[in-house]
């Protein structure tokens, strides 16, 4: 892959590359579904195959302020502990890792900026580990 790209032996491109392909190739976990895709068009065809034709679709809505302080605002969970997740993958070309994972809880909360009255209603994708044993306690507090 490294010639096809044109990477050299130590580059930034190279490890980029490797990571990719590390992530793409690693193993399951217990009870795991997943798959690297290059467009939307495989990403639902991935949703629908391992969840069903009956869909909502999430994304954060925005990422100001994602480097600043917050108050999280109202919290809800918002499915029945089926999900798949898709997480963009520094790649050449637009490539994302899905992957659904049993008994996943999903929340959606919003994200408060202290300084400002304005809302920013957002997923919050690291909290849907919440109902796995490994879970930060960070996490279980959001638990409602």
């Amino acid at each position: 892959m490294r010639k096809i790209y044109q990477a050299g032996e130590n580059s930034t491109m190279a490890s980029m590359l490797a990571a990719a392909v590390s992530v793409c190739e690693k193993a399951l976990s217990a009870g795991e579904k997943k798959r690297c895709v290059g467009c939307v068009e495989d990403m639902m065809d991935f949703a629908i195959s391992t969840l069903g034709r009956n869909l909502t679709v999430l994304t954060t809505l925005n990422n100001k302020g994602s480097e600043n302080n917050v108050m999280i605002g109202k919290v809800c969970a918002i499915n029945d502990g089926t999900a798949v997740s898709c997480h963009q993958i520094l790649f050449p070309y637009l490539l994302y890792y899905c992957h659904s994972v049993p008994e996943v809880q999903v929340y959606q909360a919003e994200i408060l900026n202290p300084k400002q009255t304005s809302r920013s209603t957002t997923l919050l994708p690291s909290a849907t580990w919440i109902r796995h044993p490994r879970v930060p306690i960070r996490y279980k507090q959001l638990k409602t």
